[in-house]
């Protein structure tokens, strides 16, 4: 995957894969925050989603059918990274290996949910 810069004042100012499972954020300020394919996909911020983890089978749709993840070629798991695209000037999307692709992540949302030890500390401070 390619670095993407995004043409912000605030928020972040590349995103690039970083290793087989993880994607590095680098912030206006300084801050870098690594996040795995998995932790994205589970804090999807979608309706249908609603940041639970999602992994195993999902509850059953509108009209009665189990969303059980499905697999795009080339993709290792549920949870890895297809691809990205920026929303605007305030969030990213992310099409996930299981075809997955109606979360907007504002930059403010991925800003809160840093699994960095600095921000997960500030976040039981708070």
């Amino acid at each position: 995957m390619a670095e993407l810069s995004l043409p912000v004042a605030i928020g972040p100012i590349a995103i690039f894969r970083k290793g087989p499972a993880e994607l590095l954020i680098r912030w206006v300020d300084g801050h870098e925050a690594v996040f795995s394919f998995r932790h994205l996909r589970d804090k999807c911020p979608c309706a249908a989603c609603g940041s639970k983890p999602s992994h195993g089978p999902k509850p059953a749709a509108p009209g009665g059918l189990p969303m059980m993840p499905v697999l795009v070629k080339g993709a290792e798991g549920p949870a890895d990274l297809v691809s990205l695209a920026p929303v605007g000037r305030y969030a990213v999307s992310f099409t996930f290996g299981d075809g997955h692709s109606s979360g907007i992540y504002s930059f403010e949302y991925l800003r809160g949910i840093c699994p960095c030890p600095a921000c997960e500390a500030r976040r039981r401070e708070g």
